[in-house]
């Protein structure tokens, strides 16, 4: 059991394991209190929008606890960890003024004071475009850290045309989305191995193509459709919620196949026709 509290730059995390076949009391209450400051690349304190908090001892923690926030990059956190670390994750969203950041840190309630700092995390760039060239606004990326098992628990980031996210050196897994009014399209995965102090550059949208090929000669007939700086699309849907492609093919001047072959993704749009022709 978790007790998870916050009031101004205070936060509680209190865990507590116990056998019920009774009836039982719990007691949840703090024995000690840390200070936590959250440290930028230039070494000001970073207000962060989101804190998260997840102890070693139960893996996995899906979701992990939320703890709050920061408007001023320092608070304490009260708890009833001795004998174990605690993993904080800090979250702040990117915006058109500021940077994003996905900061992780193993703090131990030994010292007093633990500092999550953004120095030498690995710098992630990215752009995002509409199909006529310009920037865009209706691009968002989702970030798992395989690392934390967190499962499939996304953190999401929104792509201000561009924007610059500071993320702790890990593994990490990124998918793209498009989301304009009514549309939603859905990109394969990017596997991520962010070292320390290396900047890493992504790009999304412009325009589209459908790609068609052979595995082996006479065999199977496959396609993808991607984006103009070659992400694969996984899913979409339109503004009715439905997904129609319609796919037809042609041999010497005849249709020799005709399918709406939206309607077959099962979360991926590589696709085999399974026809000879």
């Amino acid at each position: 059991m978790e007790l998870c509290y916050s009031e101004s730059q205070q936060r509680v995390f209190v865990e507590i394991a116990t056998y019920i076949n009774n009836n039982t009391t719990i007691v949840l209450k703090p024995q000690k209190n840390l200070t936590v400051k959250i440290i930028d690349e230039k070494g000001s304190l970073l207000p962060v929008d989101e804190l998260c908090a997840l102890s070693s001892q139960y893996i996995p923690a899906i979701p992990p606890a939320y703890i709050g926030y920061s408007t001023t990059g320092i608070l304490t956190l009260y708890t009833n960890l001795e004998d174990q670390n605690l993993t904080l994750i800090a979250i702040k969203r990117s915006s058109t003024t500021s940077d994003g950041y996905l900061l992780v840190k193993e703090i131990t309630p030994i010292q007093a004071i633990n500092t999550i700092t953004s120095t030498n995390t690995s710098k992630l760039t990215l752009y995002a475009y509409e199909p006529d060239g310009g920037l865009s606004e209706y691009w968002n990326v989702e970030l798992r850290l395989p690392e934390l098992y967190l499962g499939n628990l996304p953190f999401i980031f929104q792509i201000t045309g561009k924007s610059v996210l500071h993320i702790t050196p890990m593994k990490a897994v990124l998918n793209a989305r498009y989301i304009p009014p009514g549309w939603y399209y859905y990109f394969e995965s990017i596997a991520l191995l962010l070292e320390a102090g290396h900047e890493y550059t992504y790009s999304f949208g412009g325009k589209g193509s459908f790609h068609m090929w052979v595995i082996r000669q006479n065999t199977q007939l496959w396609f993808d459709i991607r984006d103009e700086f070659g992400n694969v699309l996984a899913f979409y849907s339109d503004p009715r919620g439905e997904r129609n492609l319609t796919m037809r093919i042609f041999e010497g001047g005849k249709e020799v196949f005709k399918d709406n072959i939206g309607k077959y993704i099962p979360g991926t749009l590589f696709y085999s026709i399974k026809k000879d022709f």
